[in-house]
């Protein structure tokens, strides 16, 4: 007589795994999370740095567009020690503008707000050091012939979380790979000029106000889109027009700024004496995120090692 086949347990019995497969099943999830998380954040990290190009890229082109349409040239300043100046001297001159809004006079109501607002202004760009940049112009298109109004077009802008200017990041080493196959490597200096810090005085703010300013590197562009070469007070170099190209790295890593206790149930501070802590992680890691600014067209476009 035919029978139903055993399958070795009772109906309704519900089969369970046992602590060691538990074990097992717990152990190879722990490998997989540990060789996957690096790979995460590298995922992370290379999307920071893409969107960090593509934001400077952008406002290059949108600090053009404004020279040409404004008639007049535009600057996009880095707010990071220029070349050839130590951190700990360029925090000594960030302090000394710091100690001149605070000695600005307060005698009429404007000149108490103008005091509040760059002061406050400069408190909130403080720590945009090596990731910041703003666009300025020395005058606009309708002004009065001879009058120059002298202007941020933006406020002080950042590169996204975990990405900076590297330390030299404005006088970089260009690969020869950027001018060709047998070029040498080239150093890349960006112009210097003193721009007012952190914003421009109005026609109406003290007279003193006009005096706190700061040497800071930018790119420049003309009234027709192209760079435009200058001096340390702004003025045209020659006829202010350059044959070379410029070239900005953005990279990987962190600003730390030191802080200060200012008193009990009080909120830190910064030090606005100590310079900034940078880290790049790992060091020179730009070599792959360069932008190239063209002279002759001042279009931007970045640039790889060839493959």
């Amino acid at each position: 007589m035919d029978s139903e086949p055993r399958t070795g347990m009772r109906d309704g019995q519900k089969t369970a795994f046992t602590l060691v497969e538990l074990l097992v099943v717990i152990s190879l999830i722990g490998v997989l999370m540990f060789i996957a998380v690096p790979a995460f954040k590298g995922f992370g990290q290379a999307n920071s740095i893409a969107a960090a190009q593509q934001q400077l890229k952008d406002d290059l082109g949108f600090a053009r567009l404004q020279a040409i349409r404004n008639r007049s040239p535009v600057y996009m300043v880095f707010l990071q020690p220029p070349h050839g100046m130590t951190p700990e001297v360029f925090a000594g001159e960030l302090n000394r503008i710091r100690g001149q809004l605070l000695s600005l006079p307060g005698s009429t109501e404007f000149d108490r707000r103008y005091r509040d607002i760059a002061l406050r202004e400069f408190t909130n760009s403080f720590n945009k050091q090596f990731t910041g940049y703003a666009l300025y112009t020395d005058g606009g298109l309708g002004e009065q012939p001879g009058v120059r109004r002298s202007r941020f077009l933006t406020e002080w802008r950042m590169l996204p979380e975990g990405t900076l200017f590297p330390t030299n990041g404005l006088e970089i080493l260009v690969p020869g790979w950027a001018f060709g196959p047998t070029a040498p490597p080239a150093v890349t200096n960006l112009n210097l000029r003193s721009f007012p810090f952190p914003i421009a005085p109005e026609r109406d703010s003290p007279a003193t106000a006009t005096n706190i300013v700061v040497k800071l590197p930018a790119i420049a562009f003309d009234a027709q889109g192209r760079l435009f070469n200058f001096d340390g007070t702004g003025r045209a170099i020659g006829n202010g027009t350059t044959l070379a190209d410029r070239f900005v790295a953005v990279g990987s890593g962190s600003v730390q700024f030191g802080r200060q206790v200012v008193g009990p149930g009080e909120p830190d501070r910064f030090d606005f004496t100590q310079p900034a802590d940078v880290v790049e992680t790992p060091r020179r890691n730009y070599t792959n995120q360069i932008v190239r600014v063209s002279a002759l067209t001042g279009r931007t476009k970045g640039i790889k090692p060839p493959e």
